[in-house]
């Protein structure tokens, strides 16, 4: 059951993946580590699998990214 209403994929879903993936873009930027727990890794990953998830969580990366990089750089 990797969704939060059972195996298939619902709106109440897509309303936090690139959260996820924020989480531990930031920590991993800032060094650290944030360790999520198993569900919401599997959650995370089923949500990954999903074509149109994956662009937006990816579009969300590359924008959070240059976002760390400019204020790391400027620091």
């Amino acid at each position: 059951m990797p969704y939060l209403r059972g195996n298939r994929l619902s709106l109440a879903d897509c309303t936090y993946p690139t959260t996820l993936f924020m989480i531990q873009d930031v920590s991993a930027a800032l060094q650290r580590t944030i360790e999520l727990p198993d569900k919401i890794m599997a959650c995370r990953r089923a949500l990954y699998n999903n074509v149109t998830i994956l662009q937006i969580v990816d579009e969300n990366r590359d924008a959070v990214s240059s976002w760390l990089i400019s204020k790391t750089e400027s620091a």
